[in-house]
């Protein structure tokens, strides 16, 4: 199975909205911002394995995997009207700006 589907990435006919997702990479604390309020964030690592998952009232959501390993992970965001964004984030020790 493709790691999308294990994780839950595909949008399945949901429509997709844009989503800010800042500073990225960087060491650990990430803001995804969106224009959808009611939302949920869930963060998978590579192994697909659900490492973070919050709901907020806010357009904004920061979020601090400091703790999790170094490394790529994925994000999905499901709002109050079923709209779905995903995508990668990374996290490393150093940062180019």
């Amino acid at each position: 199975r493709p790691l999308s589907e294990i994780i839950g990435v595909s949008n399945n006919g949901a429509q997709k909205k844009t989503i800010s997702v800042f500073p990225n990479p960087n060491s650990g604390v990430f803001t995804f911002k969106g224009s959808f309020v009611e939302k949920e964030v869930e963060i998978y690592n590579v192994l697909g394995i659900k490492v973070f998952h919050a709901q907020s009232a806010s357009d904004r959501v920061s979020i601090d995997l400091s703790r999790e390993a170094k490394g790529v992970y994925f994000y999905k965001i499901i709002s109050d009207k079923n709209y779905i964004s995903n995508g990668k984030i990374l996290m490393t020790d150093w940062v180019c700006f």
